[in-house]
């Protein structure tokens, strides 16, 4: 199956499975409620289903796992400064090999490495978050701004070897690099310019 809604806006979208590359969205607000507005929140269930579905059928080599959410790491417990189990997301992480994160939310056109795993088998996550394409901003966080990030992953040798961003404001809508995560086994780590 190309693309399963596993529950409630949770899915696995294996559309580019041919090019090593899976999409998996969560919901991030599947705790919302009338008593409970911020609704930040996974469905465990859910994400266990995902982790299930992922490790059946066709799996090729060098997999590249790209991860949709509304909240990114900081929402969903990363620093600690949330209440919010960082144990769950850290396993369904590790368990679906997500390498590429992107979320909204904070709306600040930001990235940042994040790295889950133990200290003898660190895996690093790029994450990037998003503008937003609110025609106003005045609802926006202070450092928010209006945009979209276009990413660009380059593949050789049948792997993504590389991860462009580009930010783009809306005020500026230029083309320009803004950030470059090189992901050859090779350098060993991550050059971001």
């Amino acid at each position: 199956m190309l693309s399963e809604n596993i529950d409630n806006l949770n899915s696995v979208c294996d559309y580019f499975i041919r090019w090593g590359i899976r999409i998996i969205n969560i919901n991030t607000v599947d705790k919302i409620s009338p008593n409970n507005t911020n609704g930040i929140g996974v469905n465990e269930n859910a994400l266990m289903k995902i982790i299930k579905r992922c490790s059946e059928g066709y799996k090729p080599t060098n997999l590249f796992t790209i991860l949709l959410s509304h909240h990114g790491p900081k929402d969903l417990g990363y620093d600690g400064q949330t209440d919010l189990p960082w144990a769950t997301m850290k396993n369904f992480l590790e368990e679906t090999g997500v390498k590429l994160w992107l979320s909204g939310h904070r709306h600040q056109l930001n990235k940042s490495e994040i790295e889950v795993g133990d200290e003898d088998n660190p895996i690093k996550i790029y994450h990037a978050c998003t503008g937003s394409l609110r025609l106003s901003t005045k609802a926006l966080p202070e450092k928010g701004k209006r945009g979209f990030n276009r990413i660009e992953l380059i593949r050789t040798t049948g792997k993504v070897t590389k991860i462009i961003l580009f930010p783009t404001k809306m005020e500026n809508l230029s083309n320009e690099v803004k950030h470059v995560w090189n992901l050859d086994e090779q350098t060993k780590s991550s050059e971001l310019s």
